[in-house]
C-alpha cells in the first residue's frame, strides 16, 4: 500500500482495519455450504481470493480499488479457513477433531512456507508480481476438489467408517491413528 501503491501509512492502518472487520463475513461459511455445498463455496471463494489479489497487484495506487480488495481478501480468507475446517471434519467423520486439528496444520505450513517464499519474489521482481503469483496459486486451488471423502487406507478394516485405519478392535476410537 505505501511503496507500489504511494498510500500513507494511516490509509494503509485503515486497510488494514478494513481486512480485519470483513473478516467477519465468514460467519456466513456455514450456512453458505449448507446451501450450495463445499465445493461451490471453495471455488467461488477462490476465485474471490485471487481476483482480489490480482486487483491489487494490478491497480493498488487506486484507493477505492485498493480498499474493494481488502475487503474481498479479508472476508473471502476467513470463509476459504471455514471450508477447509469443515471439509477437514467432514473427510474424518467420526473423529471430526482430527480433520479440524490437520486442516490447521496445513494451514500454518502453507502460511509458513508461503510467505518466506512469496517474499523473496517480492524482493527479486516486485510486489506486483508477487501479488500476481499469489492470486495465481489461489486459483490452482480450483484443482482441489473440496468435499471429498478420506482415501481409504484400511480397505477392509472393519469399523472404520472415515477409510483410516482403526484401533484394531472393531470400532474406531479417538486414539486411533
Amino acid at each position: 500500500m505505501t511503496s507500489d501503491g504511494g498510500h500513507g501509512q494511516a490509509f494503509a492502518t485503515l486497510a488494514w482495519i478494513v481486512l480485519g472487520a470483513c473478516g467477519l463475513l465468514g460467519a456466513v461459511t456455514g450456512d453458505a455450504t449448507q446451501r450450495f455445498g463445499l465445493r461451490t463455496v471453495w471455488a467461488c471463494s477462490l476465485v474471490a481470493l485471487g481476483a482480489a489479489t490480482a486487483v491489487l497487484a494490478a491497480a493498488p495506487q487506486d484507493p477505492v480499488v485498493a480498499l474493494l480488495a481488502h475487503e474481498a481478501f479479508g472476508g473471502v480468507y476467513i470463509v476459504l479457513t471455514g471450508v477447509l475446517l469443515l471439509w477437514g471434519a467432514q473427510v474424518f467423520g467420526r473423529e471430526p477433531a482430527r480433520g479440524v486439528g490437520l486442516a490447521f496444520l496445513f494451514l500454518a505450513l502453507g502460511q509458513g512456507g508461503a510467505a518466506p517464499l512469496l517474499g523473496v519474489l517480492a524482493d527479486q521482481a516486485g510486489l506486483p508480481a508477487a501479488f500476481w503469483a499469489a492470486s495465481g496459486i489461489a486459483l490452482l486451488g480450483l484443482l482441489v476438489p473440496a468435499g471429498g471423502q478420506a482415501p481409504n487406507r484400511s480397505a477392509g478394516v472393519r469399523g472404520s467408517t472415515t477409510g483410516w485405519p482403526s484401533s484394531g478392535s472393531g470400532t474406531t476410537s479417538a486414539s486411533s491413528p
